[in-house]
């Protein structure tokens, strides 16, 4: 299957639902991961630029 397929496309033709392919994380351990903290640290800065405190 192409990368380009939707996941929900996907998880439609095997006939699981989308939640079976989600597992829940800690944000502790996610705070961990340099991409999370990447991502987290833009997040709070545009909030920071648009007035939210």
């Amino acid at each position: 299957m192409e990368p380009e397929v939707p996941v929900r496309e996907l998880t439609n033709r095997i006939g699981r639902p989308i939640d079976d392919f989600y597992e829940s994380v800690a944000l502790d351990v996610l705070r961990a991961v340099p991409s999370f903290a990447a991502a987290r640290s833009a997040t709070v800065a545009a909030l920071a630029d648009l007035g939210y405190r």
